[in-house]
């Protein structure tokens, strides 16, 4: 859906998008940290989920307002008044879908890749109180995912964890400018200050966890739950410039 609207010198932009990307993914599927190798190849109801890339629901809003000053306005009032101009950017997500894995062959399979950060085996999922297949806090970086809803898979066997079951934290960013405009030599040239503030609001965006959690022990890696560092987008900044049209 987008909407555009031109009224009173003030430009609207909205994008709000609903979709989703869904996949089954094979022993061959290049997929950047779900690939599972053979062991899930003929297990479809294990690799039937969302996509690596699918974020279900995005949303952004832009806008540009030319304040209006009256024509009356001379001398100190048109100099202090005239010539602002305000803009913004507004931007959220979901967050991506990803899957926790173990560090090891539990399941015997001979597969390199089961140690490597490309992807590997799954635990089993417990559906304990509080549980569900997407068993994360939202809002807890130090508690993001709840370990203790996934088990350690037998000797010799495949969890039961389906692919991409779980989703990590959403992003919210606000970009805000502020410009002030002076007309010089007859109008044909203008002189313009910005001020500029990127992530206004100082709003932390968490990247997605790291995804093993439990090492070749069976033991619950204790990093395992934290959301990692550095945020996916940076803290608040501050710009000043000017600017020069002729």
């Amino acid at each position: 859906m987008a909407i555009r609207r031109n009224r009173d010198q003030i430009r609207r932009h909205l994008i709000d998008v609903f979709n989703g990307a869904r996949q089954v993914v094979g022993a061959r599927s290049n997929v950047s940290t779900n690939t599972s190798g053979a062991a899930y190849a003929f297990l479809p109801q294990l690799q039937r989920g969302p996509s690596d890339f699918d974020i279900g629901q995005r949303v952004v809003v832009n806008y540009s307002w030319l304040v209006p000053t009256s024509n009356s306005f001379n001398g100190f009032a048109k100099a202090a008044l005239a010539g602002w101009q305000l803009g913004g950017i507004f931007s959220a997500q979901s967050g991506p879908p990803f899957t926790v894995t173990l560090t090891s062959d539990q399941a015997h399979t001979g597969d390199s890749r089961t140690s490597s950060n490309s992807g590997g085996q799954r635990p089993d999922f417990v559906p304990g109180p509080g549980c569900s297949p997407n068993a994360i806090n939202p809002g807890n970086p130090f508690n993001y995912i709840k370990v203790q809803c996934f088990a350690f898979p037998a000797a010799g066997s495949l969890g039961n964890l389906g692919r991409n079951t779980l989703r990590g934290p959403g992003m919210q960013d606000y970009d805000a400018s502020l410009f002030r405009n002076w007309h010089l030599f007859h109008e044909r040239s203008t002189l313009q200050f910005r001020v500029e503030a990127f992530n206004l609001f100082n709003k932390p965006n968490f990247q997605a966890p790291k995804t093993k959690i439990f090492d070749g022990n069976g033991s619950a890696i204790a990093s395992a739950a934290i959301l990692p560092s550095p945020t996916a987008t940076s803290e608040r900044e501050l710009q000043f410039a000017l600017k020069l049209n002729w």
